[in-house]
């Protein structure tokens, strides 16, 4: 999250994110996009919520990628990123099985 922001990319979450930590979640995909843009080698994360009826929280949090090793990674920077954006604290808890066609998941849910 340190990089990010020294790289002003914490400014381009910034901008696009609204308030809440889905629209953060959908502003991660967006800047994921621009990476993978800007550098020809990125593999970046697809990520992915699953929230039953539109729920706010608890959602389940999907993860799929080239390399799976990295998603304590993303998890670390989701809750860092959560916190100082939105001003959030999340806690996520493995999700087993991750739904079809993903490799990790989270059942997040905000901690008061």
């Amino acid at each position: 999250v340190r990089w990010l922001a020294e790289a002003g990319y914490i400014s381009f979450l910034t901008q696009l994110r609204r308030g809440d930590v889905l629209e953060l979640i959908e502003s991660i995909s967006k800047l994921h996009a621009h990476l993978e843009r800007s550098f020809e080698h990125a593999l970046l994360p697809a990520i992915k919520v699953f929230a039953p009826d539109g729920a706010r929280a608890p959602f389940v949090l999907a993860y799929t990628g080239e390399r799976t090793c990295t998603a304590p990674l993303f998890e670390g920077a989701l809750v860092a990123a959560a916190e100082l954006l939105c001003g959030t604290r999340l806690r996520l808890e493995p999700a087993e099985p991750p739904p079809a066609g993903c490799d990790v998941a989270w059942r997040v849910t905000v901690v008061d």
